[in-house]
């Protein structure tokens, strides 16, 4: 099991080693669930999402493209794949 504490502030980066922002919240269902991952976003991804030039940059990506967790958030997906897998705030 995973605490939120410890989740805060952790990298997240692609299947391919690409570094694409930091947790910065978390999205729960009315079950108690976590479902996404609330990141705030490097300018890169962020372009890459669609964003123009927002101050702040965050995204949403479904815990469901998390493949792992160590000293990063690793996902399931290549920064080609990133559009796919999240969706702007």
């Amino acid at each position: 099991m995973v605490s939120l504490k410890s989740l805060l502030g952790k990298g997240v980066i692609t299947s391919d080693g690409v570094y694409v922002g930091e947790v910065i919240d978390v999205d729960v269902s009315e079950d108690w669930r976590v479902v996404k991952l609330v990141v705030k976003l490097k300018r890169d991804a962020a372009k890459s999402l669609g964003s123009r030039m927002a101050l702040r940059p965050r995204g949403a990506i479904d815990v469901s493209k998390v493949k792992g967790l160590g000293d990063y958030v690793t996902l399931s997906v290549s920064f080609s794949e990133l559009k796919e897998a999240a969706e702007l705030l």
